[in-house]
């Protein structure tokens, strides 16, 4: 069996060895199994280190490479003992530092998830007024066209009471008609313009609540896909595209 050489670091050390083994003489590039022991490993350089220390070409999980890595050292344990116990501590604390930025990001994702819940339940709340604002200028609307109609119609009865020519009516007769159809037509413009400005501000309300729907929409899908990131379930983003969690 090849032994470890006992001089240098774990690393350099798993190198020269890997080189020697019976694998195809892989040779692993200077550096690249540096990332076990850095922040964020095993990352992308780390999983093709151990693939060329294998001899593979596809590669698993950063923790089966691990395995697969113990087990190579377990082959000669009286050879690799010192070197066993070395690479034993780097998995723990390769674990360890995994672990607490799983934490930290966690940590992130519950508070960004309780500001996006209370932020629903604001623009829930805020949706709901609106809609009794837009609910209460509909019926104002409503009555405004009733009495916009009734006036008209006032209007179009008092206009057609006109004396007519063949009763040869006198100037007071006209006089009278024209004071009483011009009452009528002011009336029915006051309730036509009250009307239009009814109608103004009950379309304006429609756009405010919509927007607010909108907006509470997006709300529910982000505070949606956050929980799915906390409990660990896969979601759509944006783009309908399927996430995973880290």
């Amino acid at each position: 069996m090849f032994g470890f050489e006992s001089e240098g670091p774990l690393i350099e050390r798993l190198e020269r060895y890997a080189q020697r083994k019976a694998f195809g003489g892989a040779v692993i590039p200077p550096g690249l199994l540096e990332n076990l022991g850095q922040a964020g490993a095993p990352g992308e350089n780390a999983h093709r280190a151990v693939d060329a220390m294998l001899g593979k070409a596809t590669a698993t999980t950063a923790g089966e490479k691990l395995e697969a890595v113990a087990a190579l050292l377990m082959a000669d344990v009286e050879a690799n003992q010192d070197l066993i116990f070395e690479f034993g501590d780097l998995r723990k604390r390769i674990a360890e530092r995994l672990e607490a930025q799983r934490k930290a990001r966690f940590d992130v994702l519950r508070s960004e998830h309780g500001e996006v819940y209370r932020q629903c339940r604001q623009k829930l709340d805020e949706v709901n007024d609106l809609n009794k604002q837009l609910a209460w200028l509909n019926s104002v609307t409503q009555g405004a066209a009733e009495r916009r109609g009734k006036f008209h119609a006032a209007f179009k009865s008092a206009e057609s009471r006109r004396p007519p020519r063949e009763t040869y009516p006198n100037e007071q007769e006209l006089a009278a008609w024209q004071k009483e159809a011009g009452q009528a037509r002011q009336r029915w413009e006051a309730e036509e313009a009250q009307y239009q400005a009814t109608v103004g501000d009950a379309r304006r309300m429609a756009e405010r609540a919509g927007k607010a729907a909108k907006e509470l929409e997006e709300l529910q899908q982000r505070e949606e896909n956050l929980r799915a990131e906390l409990e660990g379930r896969p979601y759509s983003d944006a783009y309908g595209f399927v996430r995973y969690p880290e």
